[in-house]
């Protein structure tokens, strides 16, 4: 449970809370526990059942994907203020990614049902949510669009086409 002792800077929850009401902020952050995860230290890993939603108020953590070569790929780098672990549809599935601390870092976590009944009774909460999810999907079309173009122009300068 989050203690006084605990309160959250606004600025680290202004974006999941943005026009909630009171009582419903009030109410989910009461259900959140702080958690402390040391540099290297591994949140979840791909494959295993998705328990926990982490709201990050301090550090870095990196989302990774192994290839099937065992070569790892990282997804994103979350910051202070994003959420990490499963959203939308994925909430009671399974992780499609590993989450690593890369630096010291704090979160308050939440159990997935908890999290999402809360969505399910706020409407606003659930519109907050979905625009994490929104964003993600813009950086990784970004970056998939970078990646393909580097390789392209990769590919042509090797041919002597640029």
């Amino acid at each position: 449970m989050l203690q006084k002792s605990q309160e959250l800077p606004k600025a680290k929850i202004l974006e999941l809370f943005s026009d909630t009401p009171e009582p419903v902020s009030t109410n989910l952050l009461s259900k959140g526990r702080f958690r402390h995860f040391l540099s290297g230290e591994v949140l979840f890993c791909f494959g295993d059942l998705a328990k926990e939603v982490f709201l990050l108020t301090h550090g870095r953590v990196k989302i990774t994907q192994v290839t099937k070569n065992g070569e790892e790929v990282v997804l994103r780098l979350d910051s202070p203020g994003d959420l990490v672990g499963p959203l939308g549809m994925h909430l009671a599935g399974t992780h499609n990614s590993t989450a690593q601390a890369i630096e010291e870092s704090q979160a308050l976590v939440w159990d997935v049902n908890t999290f999402k009944d809360a969505l399910n009774r706020s409407p606003i909460l659930e519109r907050n949510t979905q625009h994490f999810l929104e964003r993600r999907i813009s950086e990784l079309e970004q970056r998939f669009c970078e990646v393909a173009t580097a390789k392209a122009s990769s590919r042509l300068a090797q041919h002597g086409r640029v």
